[in-house]
Order: structure tokens, then C-alpha cells, then sequence
């Protein structure tokens, strides 16, 4: 059954990519532990505050950040 083994192998690559998001997560938070968020904070603190235009969402925009947010929820 070449379906079955093809089945298998998307469900392999898929656990795959599941652990090298959850092991690039873990080091990404790891980094802000360390220091990364101090030069953020600071990086911050050091621009101006500009205005902040509000501009119309479209719904396509909506749905994909929605559809994104979703997706991560899940994992």
C-alpha cells in the first residue's frame, strides 16, 4: 500500500517539524532569558514615540491572521 507508507512518512515529517519548532521556541525564550529582551527594552526605550495611524483592516487580512493564530493554538 503505497498510501499507507505515504501516510506514514507525512506523519514522520510532520513530528519532525514539531520538534524543531518546539526546540527553536525553548532557545528563542532561552535567549530572552539571557539578556536579548534587556537590549530589546532598551532599543525601545531609546525611539521616539510616533504616531500611530489606524488604517482599515480588510477582511482577507482578518481571516488570514485569524487562520494563523489558529494554527498555532493548536500546537
Amino acid at each position: 500500500m503505497d498510501i499507507e507508507r505515504k501516510i506514514r512518512q507525512l506523519k514522520n515529517d510532520q513530528k519532525k517539524v514539531d520538534k524543531s519548532i518546539d526546540r527553536n521556541k525553548l532557545k528563542f525564550i532561552e535567549e530572552i532569558k539571557n539578556g536579548l529582551g534587556d537590549d530589546i527594552k532598551n532599543g525601545i526605550k531609546k525611539t521616539e514615540p510616533k504616531e500611530i495611524k489606524e488604517e482599515p483592516q480588510t477582511k482577507g487580512l482578518f481571516r488570514n491572521i485569524k487562520q494563523w493564530i489558529l494554527n498555532l493554538s493548536k500546537k
